[in-house]
C-alpha cells in the first residue's frame, strides 16, 4: 500500500528483460507501449491483433451453431436417444403407427426446449451487448495537428495500450495500470464487489512520476495543443513525455499478485508496479472524480474472466433415479417385444389355413426382427416423451415461487431469496448433511470491540454503552485556527479541522457513541457476570445452556463513555469519583491502556472515506463511524472504531513528502483523557513499512516512527503466530496471555494478540533498506527475500495486549438448527476460528445441546498420535453400545412390556470418560517416525476390523448410533491425518457414531475436502448422502461448489458466496423454510408428477397390449397416428404439469411446524421401487378396466349384442366398427387419467379447474379439427359425432371411470390418513414408540376419522397411549 514500489529499478537487473526469457525476471514476458507507439523516431506502432479484443461473450449459441448444439445437448438424455433410434427403425419396418407419431411429439418437445434456451441465451446476449457498447473516453494523439484529445469509444473496441479515462461510479472495462488520479494524494478508491463481493472501499495508488505527466489531461472536454508551449520542437519529440513502456506478467488468474515495472521513455526511468497500482475489470471507482489508466489486459485475458470458469452442471438424485426407471422400462419393453414376436410366429404358423393370414416365410430372421420393431412402435409409448420438458418447466416455476416468497424476504435489508440453479429445487427436500460456516452465517458479522486485556498490568477492560443511550448533546465544537502560518500549512490544518469536526459530528449524532470522555471503574461484584454471561450470542430464541466458568477470576473494568461539553465536564468529574472503587484518579485512562489503544489505531490497513463537503460539515443526519472508516476486514474496522470511541481517533493518512515509501498516520487524542481540558491534540506517526497479513504468517506488522522520535515495530495476529515471535516475553506473560485468549474465546469473542518492540534508529533504517530492496526484486527471488526480512522484523517482540471482538448470533439461529436436527439433517459446522470460540458459538446456537459430550481430536502431534486416539474412541464407543444392548436384554427379561427407551436414558444414563490426555504414553513406539509405514499397516488392519462393526447408515435410530448425544471436535491439523486413505474409513465410522461434528481452524480447501469426504466416503456405508453447504464469504465458495446444493447468505464478507451458490437467502433462519417447506413441496410435486407420467403411459399401452391378444398378435392399434402423438402432449401433460406446480398435499405451516415430516420423503421415498410399482399396477388396472369395459359395452365381447348409435335422421345403427371402438377407448383413457390426477390433488384452486377446462377445450378442438379433415371413405369419418349419439357410450363412461378409479379413491383416503398420522407422530421423538403406534389398528382408525386441519381432537388422547408418549 505504501509507495515502496516507486523505488527505481536497477537497470542492470532489468535491461535484458525483453530479450532474455531465461533471465531472473522471465515471468515479465509481456511488453506494452502506451498509445501503442513503440518508436517515435521513426514513428512505429504495435499491432492491435497481437492481443485479444475486449468484447465480452457469455452467450452460448450463434445463428450457425444453434441447431447442432441444441441437438447435442438433448442427446444427453437417455429417453431422447431412444426416441431417435425408434424413429430411425421406422424407416425399416411398417407398424401400427407412422414415423410422424414419434417425430411429431419429439419435435414439439425439442421446439419448446429450443425456445427456452433461446430466451435464456438472448438475455445473456443483451447483457453482453450492454457491457460491450458502453462508451469510455480514449486518449487520441493527432500527430499532424499536434493535438491531444479524448474520444468516446465502445468498450468492445478498447485494445491493449490504450489510455482511457474513467469517472466516478464507473466500472473499469479492462485491467488497467493507474497513471493519474484527480485526488491530490495520488489515491483512488474502488470497490471490488464483482470480484470478491466486498462492499468496503479499497485504496489504490498511482506512481508520482506518471501522475505528474498525465494529471494535466484530466478534463475530457479540452483539446490540448502543444504548439504554443514548451514542447513545441517541430518534430514528434514533443510527445515523448507521454510515451511509456510496461513490462509485466502474462495473463493469470491470481488477483493477489502482480509484478512489473514501467519505463518512462523520456528519461528511461524504471519504476516498480505492484497490485496496489492495478485496477481490475469489474471494479468500480468510488469517491474519486477521474482516473487515467493504461490498458494491460483485455477481454478473456482479464483476471475477472480468467476466474470465471463455468461450473459443471449439478445433477440431482431424482434425475439419476429417473434414468434408472426409464432403463428398466426399456429392458422390459424389449423383452415383451421379443416375446410377442415369438408368439406371433407360432400363432401364424398354426393359423395358416385362414384366408386373412398372409403367406410369408415365417422362418425368416428379418421377418422376426421386423415383428419386434412393429411391437416396439406400440410399446415405446411407455417412455414419457414430454417428461423432461414438463419437469423443467415445473422447476422454473417452483424456483419462481421461492424468489417471491415473502416469508423468505428480509424487509430490513430489502433482500429476497435468489435461485441460481432451478434444476436443484426438488433436491432441497433430500438433504442429509448440512455444512455451515460460522462467522457471518450463524453470526451477524457485526464486529464490536468488547474487551481489551492489558498484559503488563494484568487488567481487562470491558466496553459498556449502557449509560450513554439516553444522553443527547446538541453543543457544537469550535476549533481555533492560527492564521499566521503559511498557506500550505493553513490548508492542511483546515482539512484537519474538517475531518475532526466530521468525526465529532459522527460520534455526537449516534446515541450509542458519545464524544469522548472515558471513565473506568472496577466492578468486583460483577466479575461473575462478565465471566459467565455469553456476551454477543443471544439469539431471538432463548439459549438452552448456561456456560460454566472454570477459569480464574480476573479484574474487569468497565469503560463508560460520556459526552464532553463545557456544561457537563464538572458534573462528569464529580461522577468519576463516585464510580471509583480505588484510590487512583479515574478521570483519565491509564498510560498502559493509551499505549495499547494507540497500537490499535496504528496497526491496520483502514482508510478514511473522503465524501463531499456537505458530509464533512456534518449536515447528513445518517453519518456514523461505520461510513467514516473503510476496511477490507470487519475485525480491523471494529478495532479502529473501538479506539475512536475511547478517544484515540484515526484521522487518515497523508503522503510523506520526505519519503515516498511511507505514509503519515494522523491520530487525534482527546486531552480530556488526561487533564480534563476541552481540547484535542493531533499527533503524526510515520508508517514506513507495512507487512500485510497472509495466511502463512497469520499476522500483520508495521514499522512506525513515533512523534517522540522513537522507532517501533507493532504486530498483531493469531495467538499462535504472535507467540512464535514474542521471544522477549517471559513464560508467565505468555501463560497470562494464553489464559486471556482462552477466556475471551469461551465468551464467544474473536481474539487478536498485539506485540511490540522498540528499536534504535540504526537497526530501524537497516531493516527498512532490506525491506525496500526485497520489494524491488521479482519472482521467487522476491518471495525468498521478503520471507527473510519478515523474520528479521518480526523478532524479539513483547506481548502488549489482547483484544476481544464480539459477533452476535443471527436471529432465529437456535430454533432453525433445532428444527433442522429434528428433520433428520445432520449439521456440521466448518469454521476457521479457534476451538474455544467455535465451541462457544455452537453451544449458543444450539448446535451443541446442553447435555452433549464432546469428543476432542485436536492438537494431535503427528499421524500416530491421531490414529491412536481415533481407534481408542471407537473401541470405547463399541464397548458402550455392548453395555447398552446387554442392559436392554436384561430389562426385557424382567418386563413383558417393551422398554421405554426415553425413561431408560433419563434414569440409567451411562457416561463415557473420554479423557485421553496421557493415553499416548502407553504406546510410545507409535511415535517413532522410522516405523511410520509399519504403523500405517497396523492402522489399516485395525481399520478393517472396526469397519466390520460399523453401524448401518440408513437405519440408525438417529444421527449417532451410540444412543447418547455426542459431538466430535476436530481441528485443521488433525483433519489432515483423518483424510489419509489409511484412516478415512475409520474416521467416517467414528462420525457415524456421533451426533454432530465441529471442525475448527480449517482453510477453504479443507472445508471443500470435508464435504467431498462425506459425499464419497459415506457412499461406502450405504446410500450416498445429499449434502448442502451454506456460507457467506469468499472462503466458502469451494465448499458451496463441492456440495450437492450450495446455499449462500447475503453477508458483510461480500456477495461472492451468493454468486457461486445455487440458492441465496438473506439470513440463516430462512434455511428452515427453504428446506422444510419449499424443498419438501418441490420434491413431492415433481416425484408424484413423474409417477403420474409412468401411470398414464402404462394405462395407454395396456389397452393396446390387451388388444394384441384379440387381434392375432398382429401389432395393430385401435387409434390413429395423430392420437398417439397428442396423448403425451395436449391430452394429459397440462394436467400433470399443473399438478406439479400448484399441488399442496400439506399446508406450509404444517410442514414448517413439524420438521419430522421432512424425513418422510428423504432418500427419494416417492421413487422407491415398490411405490413406483404401485403406480404401474394402477395404470395396468385402469387400462384393463377400460379395455374390457369398451369391449363388452360396444362390441359385446362375442357374447352380447353390440352397442348402437343414432344417425342424423334418428335411426338406430348397430354397426359399431373398430374406429368407434378405438375412439371410445381413447376417450375413456383420457377421462380416466384426468380423473385420477384430480383425485391425487389436494389443493383445488382456480388454476387447477382452469387447467381442466383448458385441456378439455383444446383437445375437443383438436378432435373436431381432425374429424373435419376426414372424408366419407375414411374409416374414422364422423367417429366422435357417432359416439355423442351413442347411449351406450354415455352409460359406460361413468361406470368405467368409477370402477377404474375406486382403487385410486381408496389410495387417496389411506394416503391422507397416513399423512395425518405422521403429523401427530412427529411430536414423539422415539422411533420405537412411533413404530408401536403405527401398528395399532385403533391409531389408524383415529387417523382415518381425524382431520388434522380442522379438528383439535388428539388421536393420542387415550390415557394408555399418552402414558407411553409422555
Amino acid at each position: 500500500m505504501d509507495h515502496h514500489n516507486e523505488k527505481p529499478v536497477n537497470s542492470s537487473k532489468t535491461t535484458n528483460t525483453d530479450q532474455s526469457p531465461s533471465s531472473s525476471s522471465s515471468s515479465l514476458s509481456r511488453t506494452v507501449y502506451a498509445h501503442r507507439i513503440q518508436n517515435y523516431s521513426p514513428l512505429t506502432y504495435t499491432s492491435i491483433k497481437e492481443y485479444c479484443n475486449n468484447e465480452i461473450k457469455t452467450s452460448i449459441y450463434t445463428i450457425w451453431n444453434f441447431l447442432p448444439k441444441i441437438i447435442y445437448e438433448q442427446l444427453h438424455y437417455m429417453s431422447n436417444i431412444f426416441f431417435i433410434l425408434v424413429a430411425i427403425i421406422h424407416l425399416f419396418a411398417d407398424g401400427a403407427t407412422s414415423i410422424f407419431a414419434i417425430i411429431g411429439p419429439f419435435s414439439f418437445v425439442l421446439l419448446v426446449t429450443m425456445i427456452k434456451d433461446i430466451i435464456y441465451d438472448l438475455l445473456r446476449y443483451y447483457q453482453d451487448k450492454q457491457i460491450n457498447e458502453k462508451k469510455f473516453f480514449i486518449m487520441k494523439i493527432n500527430i499532424e495537428t499536434n493535438e491531444i484529445y479524448w474520444i468516446l469509444k465502445k468498450s468492445k473496441f478498447i485494445h491493449v495500450g490504450d489510455i482511457i479515462l474513467c469517472k466516478n461510479n464507473e466500472e473499469f472495462p479492462s485491467d488497467l495500470i493507474i497513471l493519474s488520479t484527480s485526488n491530490l494524494n495520488n489515491k483512488c478508491y474502488i470497490t471490488t464487489v464483482n470480484i470478491d463481493g466486498e462492499n468496503t472501499i479499497k485504496t489504490h495508488y498511482c506512481l508520482l512520476d506518471t501522475h505528474n505527466i498525465y494529471k494535466k489531461f484530466l478534463n475530457e472536454n479540452i483539446i490540448y495543443n502543444y504548439n504554443n508551449n514548451q514542447y513545441n520542437n517541430n518534430n514528434n519529440n514533443q510527445f515523448i513525455d507521454l510515451l511509456i513502456k510496461v513490462n509485466y506478467q502474462q495473463p493469470n488468474e491470481d488477483f493477489n499478485n502482480f509484478e512489473g515495472y514501467i519505463t518512462i521513455l523520456i528519461n528511461n526511468k524504471k519504476l516498480l508496479i505492484n497490485n496496489n497500482n492495478i485496477l481490475y475489470k469489474g471494479c468500480k471507482l468510488k469517491n474519486t472524480k477521474y482516473i487515467i489508466g493504461l490498458v494491460i489486459y483485455t477481454g478473456n485475458d482479464t483476471k475477472l474472466l480468467l476466474n470465471s470458469n463455468k461450473v459443471k452442471r449439478k445433477y440431482t438424485t431424482r434425475e439419476s433415479k429417473a434414468n434408472q426407471i426409464l432403463f428398466i422400462f426399456m429392458i422390459f419393453m424389449i423383452i415383451f417385444c421379443i416375446i410377442f414376436a415369438m408368439v406371433t410366429k407360432y400363432w401364424s404358423f398354426y393359423h395358416l389355413n385362414h384366408i386373412y393370414i398372409p403367406f410369408e416365410n415365417l422362418n425368416s430372421i428379418w421377418l422376426q426382427i421386423k415383428n419386434v420393431f412393429r411391437f416396439l412402435f406400440i410399446l415405446n409409448y411407455l417412455i414419457p416423451i414430454s417428461l423432461i420438458i414438463t419437469t423443467e418447466i415445473q422447476q422454473i416455476m417452483l424456483s419462481y415461487f421461492i424468489r417471491n416468497d415473502l416469508n423468505l424476504y428480509d424487509f430490513k435489508q430489502d433482500l429476497n431469496t435468489k435461485s441460481n440453479t432451478p434444476q436443484l429445487v426438488d433436491e432441497l427436500g433430500q438433504v442429509n448433511y448440512l455444512f455451515s460456516d460460522k462467522t457471518g452465517t450463524l453470526t451477524l458479522n457485526e464486529m464490536n470491540l468488547y474487551k481489551i486485556a492489558i498484559l503488563n498490568i494484568d487488567k481487562v477492560y470491558v466496553l459498556s454503552d449502557q449509560k450513554l443511550q439516553n444522553t443527547n448533546d446538541d453543543n457544537h465544537y469550535d476549533d481555533d485556527h492560527d492564521h499566521d502560518h503559511e498557506k500550505k500549512d493553513k490548508k492542511k490544518r483546515e482539512k484537519d479541522t474538517n475531518q475532526s469536526n466530521r468525526l465529532k459530528q459522527i460520534l455526537r449524532r449516534t446515541n450509542k457513541f458519545g464524544h469522548i470522555g472515558v471513565v473506568y471503574e472496577e466492578l468486583n461484584e460483577y466479575q461473575n457476570q462478565y465471566n459467565q454471561d455469553n456476551y454477543g450470542f443471544i439469539s431471538s430464541s432463548d439459549s438452552e445452556f448456561d456456560e460454566e466458568d472454570n477459569n480464574e477470576q480476573v479484574s474487569h473494568l468497565v469503560l463508560n463513555k460520556i459526552y464532553k461539553s463545557n456544561e457537563t465536564i464538572t458534573s462528569s468529574n464529580e461522577n468519576l469519583n463516585n464510580l471509583s472503587n480505588n484510590d487512583n484518579n479515574n478521570n483519565q485512562l491509564p498510560n498502559e491502556l493509551i499505549i495499547s489503544l494507540t497500537t490499535l489505531a496504528l496497526c491496520h490497513t483502514v482508510e478514511v472515506s473522503e465524501d463531499n463537503e456537505e458530509k464533512q460539515n456534518g449536515t447528513d443526519e445518517t453519518m456514523c463511524l461505520d461510513s467514516f472508516y473503510q476496511a477490507t476486514s470487519p475485525d480491523e474496522k471494529a478495532l479502529v472504531i473501538g479506539a475512536a470511541k475511547l478517544g484515540i481517533q484515526f484521522m487518515g493518512k497523508l503522503l510523506n513528502e520526505n519519503n515516498s515509501h511511507s505514509r503519515i498516520y494522523r491520530l487525534e487524542y482527546d486531552q480530556f483523557l488526561q487533564n480534563g481540558s476541552d481540547q484535542s491534540e493531533i499527533m503524526e506517526y510515520s508508517i514506513d513499512a507495512v507487512l500485510e497479513f497472509d495466511s502463512v504468517r497469520k499476522r500483520m506488522s508495521i514499522m512506525a516512527k513515533h512523534p517522540d522520535g522513537t522507532y517501533h515495530i507493532h504486530s498483531k495476529g493469531a495467538e499462535s503466530s504472535i507467540f512464535e515471535i514474542s521471544n522477549l516475553s517471559t513464560g508467565d506473560l505468555k501463560q497470562l496471555a494464553s489464559k486471556y485468549v482462552t477466556q475471551f474465546a469461551i465468551n464467544g469473542l474473536r481474539t487478536l494478540v498485539y506485540a511490540s518492540r522498540q528499536v534504535d534508529s540504526k537497526e530501524y533504517y537497516q531493516l527498512l533498506d532490506e525491506f525496500y530492496h526485497a520489494n524491488s526484486l521479482f519472482g521467487s527471488e522476491r518471495n525468498d527475500a521478503l520471507k527473510k526480512i519478515y523474520s528479521k522484523i518480526e523478532y524479539n517482540l513483547t506481548l502488549v495486549s489482547i483484544t476481544g471482538v464480539e459477533d452476535k448470533l443471527q436471529p432465529g439461529v437456535h430454533e432453525c438448527l433445532k428444527n433442522l436436527r429434528d428433520a433428520g439433517i445432520q449439521v456440521w459446522v466448518l469454521t476457521g476460528d479457534k476451538e474455544e470460540t467455535a465451541i462457544t458459538v455452537s453451544r449458543s446456537a444450539g448446535h451443541f445441546t446442553p447435555n452433549m459430550n464432546l469428543v476432542h481430536l485436536t492438537n494431535c502431534k503427528d499421524f500416530s498420535n491421531f490414529a491412536y486416539k481415533l481407534f481408542n474412541y471407537l473401541e470405547n464407543l463399541k464397548n458402550f453400545r455392548e453395555k447398552k444392548r446387554n442392559l436392554k436384554k436384561k430389562m426385557k427379561q424382567f418386563f413383558e412390556k417393551s422398554i421405554n427407551v426415553i425413561e431408560m436414558k433419563t434414569n440409567n444414563r451411562i457416561k463415557i470418560d473420554f479423557n485421553y490426555q496421557n493415553d499416548f504414553v502407553d504406546e510410545k513406539y507409535l511415535y517413532n517416525n522410522n516405523h511410520n509405514n509399519n504403523n500405517k499397516q497396523l492402522f489399516i488392519s485395525r481399520s478393517y476390523k472396526n469397519v466390520e462393526d460399523r453401524p448401518r447408515y440408513r437405519h440408525s435410530k438417529r444421527p449417532g448410533s451410540s444412543g447418547e448425544p455426542m459431538a466430535l471436535v476436530i481441528d485443521g491439523k488433525s483433519l489432515r491425518y483423518a483424510l489419509d486413505p489409511t484412516l478415512r474409513k475409520t474416521f467416517l465410522n467414528l462420525c457415524l457414531h456421533l451426533t454432530t461434528v465441529l471442525c475448527c481452524r480449517l482453510t477453504p480447501l479443507q472445508k471443500a475436502s470435508v464435504v467431498q469426504l462425506v459425499r464419497s466416503g459415506f457412499s461406502e456405508f450405504g446410500v450416498t448422502p445429499i449434502t448442502a453447504a451454506i456460507g457467506d464469504g469468499g472462503n466458502d465458495v469451494a465448499m458451496l461448489l463441492q456440495a450437492n446444493i450450495g446455499i449462500g447468505v447475503y453477508g458483510k464478507e461480500g456477495k461472492e458466496a451468493v454468486r457461486a451458490s445455487d440458492y441465496a437467502i438473506p439470513q440463516f433462519k430462512h434455511l428452515q423454510r427453504l428446506l422444510l417447506v419449499h424443498g419438501h413441496q418441490a420434491n413431492y410435486r415433481i416425484c408424484i408428477t413423474m409417477n403420474l407420467f409412468y401411470y398414464k403411459c402404462v394405462t395407454f399401452v395396456t389397452t393396446q397390449v390387451l388388444y394384441t391378444f384379440y387381434s392375432g398378435f398382429s401389432a395393430v392399434s385401435t387409434f390413429e397416428t395423430v392420437l398417439f402423438s397428442i396423448y403425451n402432449l395436449t391430452v394429459t401433460s397440462l394436467m400433470c404439469m399443473l399438478f406439479g406446480i400448484f399441488e399442496r398435499h400439506l399446508p406450509d405451516d404444517i410442514l414448517n411446524a413439524n420438521p419430522y415430516l421432512y424425513r418422510r420423503l428423504k432418500h427419494q421415498a416417492n421413487l422407491r421401487s415398490w411405490y413406483v410399482c404401485l403406480w404401474i399396477l394402477d395404470g395396468i388396472w385402469h387400462g384393463t378396466i377400460i379395455f374390457y369395459g369398451a369391449t363388452y359395452f360396444f362390441t359385446g365381447g362375442y357374447y352380447f349384442s353390440e352397442g348402437t348409435f343414432y344417425d342424423p335422421r334418428g335411426n338406430i345403427q348397430q354397426l359399431f366398427d373398430m374406429s368407434l371402438y378405438g375412439c371410445a377407448t381413447y376417450l375413456f383413457v383420457w377421462f380416466s387419467v384426468s380423473l385420477r390426477i384430480f383425485i391425487a390433488s389436494h389443493d383445488y384452486t382456480i388454476v387447477v379447474f382452469g387447467g381442466i377446462l383448458t385441456t378439455l377445450t383444446v383437445n375437443i378442438a383438436i378432435l373436431i379439427a381432425l374429424q373435419s379433415t376426414t372424408t366419407l371413405n375414411n374409416i374414422n369419418f364422423r367417429s366422435y359425432t357417432k359416439l355423442c349419439r351413442c347411449p351406450t357410450f354415455w352409460f359406460a363412461l361413468p361406470l368405467i371411470l368409477t370402477i377404474a378409479n375406486l382403487p385410486s379413491l381408496l389410495w387417496r383416503i389411506i394416503s391422507d390418513a397416513w399423512w395425518n398420522l405422521q403429523i401427530h407422530l412427529s411430536s414423539i421423538p422415539n422411533k420405537q414408540i412411533r413404530r408401536k403406534y403405527r401398528r395399532s389398528p385403533m391409531v389408524w382408525f383415529l387417523a382415518l376419522t381425524t382431520n388434522y386441519l380442522t379438528d383439535s381432537y388428539d388421536i393420542f388422547h387415550r390415557s394408555e397411549i399418552r402414558q407411553d408418549s409422555s
